[in-house]
């Protein structure tokens, strides 16, 4: 419910977005990574890949940067509005909730750098569903991240993949705002909606957790267990031509 309809850009960062005719980087670690809380080793590779990729690069960046004519930093730009911009090849993201939902509505590529909590679940999921892959904080090299960004760039399946993803992720009688709205209306209307409920919030707890289904499985695994001990021990006995008395069954 979060994604809005895509605005208008600020003219000055229009213009910068339309020369970008080879297409552009767009790089955002979301409101509270910052470029200063990351190492100065990992910076001087990234900010180095990102002068030798020779694109257009839009960062979300309050920490200072050797001024390049073709990279532009900020402390905070329209994000969706720029993923939105048809010149937008790449989007560099920590991976966090709300821009995995605008990457996904939108359409585009993504190379994530995940810090904590679920932004390693949501950059799996990129790679996994062929739109983006993952940049390693601890080993990346100036090469080895110019040529990620190259690859998915380069490679149409990650934008193509993206598209499709963007494509279902949009096709739904109605937004998702409206649709929550319907449905509290509906429970208003119907006065909590109690025909909705499931079966399940009458039932006693332990069959809702079949608990005495369990505990009928495991009485016949017990009952199967002991069967067969008896057997093998019957014909143990048989075989080694003795009486199943106390006494053979001591010797035993």
């Amino acid at each position: 419910m979060n994604i809005k309809p895509t605005g208008e850009l600020p003219q000055d960062l229009k213009e910068f977005l339309d020369e970008a005719t080879d297409g552009f980087i767009y790089v955002s670690f979301g409101s509270y990574i910052d470029g200063k809380l990351l190492s100065q080793r990992f910076k001087t590779i990234f900010i180095q890949a990102l002068r030798e990729t020779n694109r257009r690069v839009v960062m979300r960046w309050s920490d200072t940067i050797e001024a390049a004519p073709h990279i532009l930093t900020k402390s905070w730009w329209p994000q969706q509005n720029i993923l939105a911009h048809p010149n937008c090849k790449l989007f560099i993201t920590h991976g966090g909730f709300n821009s995995l939902m605008e990457a996904m509505s939108i359409g585009v590529p993504t190379l994530g750098l995940p810090f904590f909590s679920d932004q390693r679940r949501n950059v799996v999921w990129y790679r996994e569903h062929g739109i983006g892959l993952q940049i390693d904080y601890e080993d990346e090299t100036v090469s080895s991240m110019v040529e990620k960004i190259n690859t998915i760039i380069r490679t149409p399946s990650f934008m193509e993949n993206a598209k499709r993803i963007a494509e279902l992720y949009q096709d739904e009688p109605r937004s998702r705002l409206d649709n929550a709205v319907y449905w509290v209306e509906y429970v208003i209307r119907h006065k909590g909606a109690h025909h909705l409920k499931p079966a399940s919030v009458k039932i006693p707890y332990h069959q809702y957790l079949l608990l005495d289904v369990i505990a009928f499985f495991i009485l016949i695994f017990c009952a199967i267990i002991y069967s067969g001990y008896y057997a093998i021990r019957k014909i143990a006995l048989f075989l080694a031509g003795t009486e199943y008395k106390p006494e053979a069954k001591k010797q035993l």
